[in-house]
């Protein structure tokens, strides 16, 4: 039989050396975040810009000649600042702040782009991360709170005017030609300007943190939002067809940046 009667230095060095190749944080309470986040808009709010580039006849041209609808797409970019409070290595909860602004433009013809969008967000926020391998841990993160902004309906249409305004005035299928382009480019112009809008917003996220130290770390998140955008007064009430009141905005999304705990 072999036994060990007391702790060697040798057994002590090793056992403190495996332990500090895993950065600890326990004894962190607090955290900031800074990330850069970018991804892409659907929903009902861009649903609706295409429906109105179809029903207006604006398209693409190909280098053939050949016409196809706008399939619009919109890419919003912007900052997500955070801090949280840690209540375990697992456990954390806080509050965030967002900001992006996404340009829309077709399918493919991202020099095409224009205004579309701007959002600021105040988010409560958790998230549980119980998975851990070596200096990397994942977990999951929630969010809601509320958000206002900006927006450009349209956008498209407005910068291409004179193309539609063409298009109608050619077209042998409009009884007053003169008359209806001067209304749908007065209603293209009057939805154009930007409008107010504020609602709620919520989202989720699978994440991922690698520890460098006990102070600093990396985190990316794939995750998804969505806004309710309710609108302020709207000076297309007055047209027909109307625009609603509240649409849907939801949102693929991708943030990275830095951590630095106290």
């Amino acid at each position: 039989m072999i036994k060990v009667s007391r702790t060697v230095p040798l057994v002590s060095m090793l056992a403190a050396s495996a332990f500090s190749q895993v950065p600890q944080v326990d004894s962190t309470r607090f955290s900031v975040q800074a990330s850069f986040r970018f991804g892409g808009l659907f929903g009902e709010v861009v649903d609706k810009e295409k429906s109105f580039y179809s029903d207006v006849g604006l398209q693409t041209v190909d280098s053939k000649g050949s016409g196809s609808n706008i399939d619009p797409t919109v890419t919003p970019m912007g900052l997500d600042l955070g801090f949280l409070y840690s209540f375990s290595r697992k456990i954390q909860a806080g509050a965030a702040f967002t900001f992006t602004t996404g340009s829309i433009q077709p399918a493919g013809a991202s020099k095409l782009d224009a205004d579309f969008v701007q959002e600021k967000s105040f988010l409560g926020r958790a998230r549980f991360v119980p998975l851990e391998y070596k200096s990397y841990r994942f977990g999951l993160e929630a969010g809601a709170g509320w958000s206002f902004g900006t927006l450009h309906r349209f956008a498209l249409a407005a910068k291409n005017l004179e193309t539609i305004r063409s298009g109608i005035l050619n077209s042998s299928t409009v009884s007053d030609p003169t008359t209806v382009a001067a209304n749908v480019v007065n209603y293209i112009q009057v939805a154009n300007r930007p409008i107010d809008f504020s609602g709620p917003r919520w989202e989720g996220s699978l994440l991922m943190v690698q520890d460098f130290n006990p102070s600093v770390g990396l985190e990316v998140r794939l995750g998804f939002h969505h806004t309710t955008m309710k609108l302020s007064s709207d000076p297309l009430a007055i047209y027909t067809p109307t625009y609603p009141t509240s649409i849907g905005a939801t949102g693929l999304d991708v943030s990275i940046g830095v951590v630095g705990r106290f």
